[in-house]
């Protein structure tokens, strides 16, 4: 087919499919002019019409606005003053958890976690646990070999301890 050099294949948006779906059954081409004169007449910004259209893109994007994150360079690279690291939109938008959140809100969703993934709570525990038995060797290197093995498992327990004071639910008994 041959292109007149007025003609140009370019990208409809969604909220004119139906007269591209026209053109087409029709054979006719849609010229440049036509285009952007039917864009002039069309008063929505871009992100009104993904919305009326069903994208939540226009949502998120004001979300991380909102937030603090700024593009840089790309559209879809986004950085936060307080984060270190490049983020696509979605990774920001799924990263909100600990930005601008209070503190009470965090505890609440740190708690939750731990009580509900077993396995996660038990990295916590053996963290926990291993932090206080390093402290304690640097500052008892001569401590007698079966000892460590009891003082791991109580620091181990003592991990847990907190553990359980962390994550209870509060009730009316110990709040």
């Amino acid at each position: 087919m041959e292109q007149n050099e007025n003609d140009s294949i370019i990208w409809i948006p969604y909220h004119e499919a139906e007269m591209w779906e026209k053109i087409k059954k029709n054979g006719h081409r849609i010229l440049k002019e036509q285009y952007y004169k039917n864009m002039e007449q069309n008063k929505n910004d871009m992100f009104e019409d993904m919305r009326a259209a069903g994208s939540q893109l226009p949502d998120i994007v004001e979300t991380l606005k909102k937030r603090g994150w700024k593009t840089y360079e790309h559209h879809d690279n986004w950085i936060h003053p307080n984060v270190l690291g490049q983020f696509t939109t979605h990774q920001a938008y799924d990263y909100k958890g600990m930005l601008g959140v209070p503190v009470s809100e965090a505890a609440t969703f740190l708690a939750k976690t731990l009580r509900e993934d077993t396995e996660y709570r038990d990295t916590w525990k053996a963290n926990i646990g291993i932090c206080i038995y390093d402290e304690y060797m640097s500052n008892f290197p001569n401590t007698n070999p079966v000892v460590k093995g009891a003082l791991l498992e109580i620091f181990n327990n003592g991990a847990d301890r907190f553990l359980k004071l962390l994550t209870a639910e509060k009730t009316t008994d110990n709040e």
